[in-house]
């Protein structure tokens, strides 16, 4: 089965580049505990935190009652379950 997996995390920095290098040195540092995921299949969307071991279905995608927000000049993205449309 195929997954999208999300990792998101903020950082103050000067340019989109300087943001990159450090969420990557955070994702490499082997002490991290940026460890939960936002992990979607075609049924559904789990939220997975592995330093406590635990996977927690978010929605399931047949069953979501859509919210949709503009994701970019095409597309519309549901906030609930991450199904995008596209226009």
């Amino acid at each position: 089965m195929e997954y999208r997996v999300k990792w998101q995390m903020s950082f103050f920095a000067d340019s989109p580049k300087e943001a990159a290098e450090k969420a990557l040195k955070v994702q490499r540092n082997p002490n991290s505990i940026a460890t939960y995921f936002t992990v979607e299949s075609h049924q559904a969307i789990y939220n997975v935190d592995l330093l406590h071991d635990e996977i927690v279905k978010k929605v399931e995608k047949s069953d979501c009652k859509h919210e949709w927000l503009e994701e970019d000049d095409m597309t519309l993205a549901c906030a609930k379950c991450g199904s995008l449309k596209l226009f």
